[in-house]
């Protein structure tokens, strides 16, 4: 048996309607806040983010971009043969090279005499890359190329 009064229940309804219109409201302003309208230009799938606006200015390199950045950058025959396949173009290559994130999985920093330092980022098509590059005293060199989680093209094994 319930003790409470008419009084009792009366207010218990009324502060759980109170309560639980406050969470709808709020529940409705934060959807509100995440919604973007797809205009057209980007891509259906809403977890794909879409590089900022031209107009605005990228953000800085990290100390091991601009450490690549600062020798001449040459790309291997395997590396452009591996580009072409994949359809990685050299600018694709030059902006991972300025904002990519280093994947520390597939860097070797210890290696000698040139380390390995795997960066990821996504190019102009919306495509995550990762491009290995190995950093040298005089040049950083271009070793390959890739899209993430993509399949190589079957012409893609006379690469070697």
């Amino acid at each position: 048996m319930n003790n409470y009064s008419g009084f009792s229940k009366d207010l218990s309804s009324r502060f759980g309607k109170l309560v639980f219109t406050i969470l709808a409201f709020i529940a409705a302003l934060w959807a509100a806040q995440q919604y973007k309208p797809n205009d057209g230009n980007s891509p259906p799938d809403s977890t794909t983010h879409s590089p900022p606006p031209a107009a605005e200015n990228p953000p800085p390199a990290s100390d091991l971009n601009q450490k690549l950045l600062n020798n001449p950058l040459i790309f291997t025959k395997h590396a452009l043969c591996r580009m072409e396949c994949r359809q990685i173009t050299e600018h694709d290559v030059r902006k991972i090279l300025s904002l990519g994130l280093l994947n520390n999985r597939k860097s070797d920093p210890d290696e000698q005499p040139c380390p390995k330092f795997a960066l990821e980022g996504e190019t102009g098509k919306y495509q995550k890359v990762l491009v290995v590059f190995a950093y040298c005293s005089d040049v950083t060199k271009v070793i390959t190329a890739y899209p993430v989680g993509v399949q190589d093209p079957a012409t893609c094994a006379i690469c070697k």
